[in-house]
């Protein structure tokens, strides 16, 4: 059962490495940027904001989606074990109840 949650784990570290690197080579980019050309940095600046403040609407919509996915998920209750009556759990050999 904890291999899913282990498996999400090692992908999410991975990508955390990959994001550090990426933003240790825009953080110089800039840097460079700025030392050379205050217009160039504030064009390159202006425009990597934008496309930022763009792409976070979908950021905040799969946000959201997951919240409500897992509301929905831990609300909902799918257990054969709740529709067995007492004869049938107490005629079964497993427990719980799963051939109800």
């Amino acid at each position: 059962m904890g291999w899913p949650l282990l498996t999400l784990g090692g992908l999410e570290t991975l990508a955390a490495i990959f994001y550090a690197v990426q933003v240790g080579g825009e953080i110089d980019h800039y840097e460079s940027a700025l030392a050379a050309d205050l217009a160039v940095f504030r064009r390159e600046e202006l425009a990597h904001i934008q496309g930022t403040t763009s792409r976070f609407l979908f950021y905040r919509l799969a946000e959201v989606t997951l919240a409500l996915g897992g509301a929905g998920v831990s609300t909902y209750d799918s257990s054969p074990i709740a529709t067995c009556t007492r004869a049938s759990a107490l005629a079964c050999s497993r427990s719980p109840c799963l051939s109800c």
